[in-house]
């Protein structure tokens, strides 16, 4: 009798450690965002990758908020089963001349997943939404995403 509860004490303990060591939760604080795509230009196909700042504010059971720290831009990502997210993320003047005065939101869809890898919290997934090119026209634009927490 006193093995099956050392035992038992043993497993709760081992289980209780494993899941706090498994936390998947993506945390508040600063996350490099690295964004690697491409959009055709006069029919040549042009990839990019773009890096920008976020922090995320609030995580919540249905979803994270997260800021582009540029331009404070605030978006909301929804989660979904299996630590799945969906929504929108703004990047607030990305494409604007720096002496227009009108504020430009360039808002892209993304699709991903949240998770913790080694000690970093992680979001990655695609994204697809609109590239803006020098001679005023627009070309649909698509690609992966990495958000990866620094501080």
């Amino acid at each position: 009798m006193k093995r099956y509860v050392f035992a038992t004490l043993v497993l709760a303990i081992s289980l209780a450690i494993f899941s706090a060591s498994c936390k998947k939760e993506p945390e508040k604080g600063e996350y490099l965002g690295t964004f690697n795509g491409s959009y055709l230009d006069n029919n040549t196909l042009v990839n990019f990758t773009s890096y920008y700042q976020f922090r995320i504010t609030k995580n919540t059971n249905r979803e994270i908020v997260i800021q582009e720290l540029n331009n404070n831009t605030s978006s909301t990502l929804q989660k979904l089963a299996n630590d799945s997210i969906i929504g929108r993320i703004g990047f607030g003047n990305v494409y604007n001349d720096p002496a227009d005065t009108i504020l430009t939101i360039n808002m892209i869809s993304v699709r991903g997943r949240f998770f913790t890898e080694g000690e970093k919290s992680k979001i990655e997934g695609i994204f697809d939404g609109t590239a803006y090119l020098d001679n005023g026209k627009s070309s649909a634009s698509t690609g992966t995403f990495s958000l990866v927490k620094t501080k």
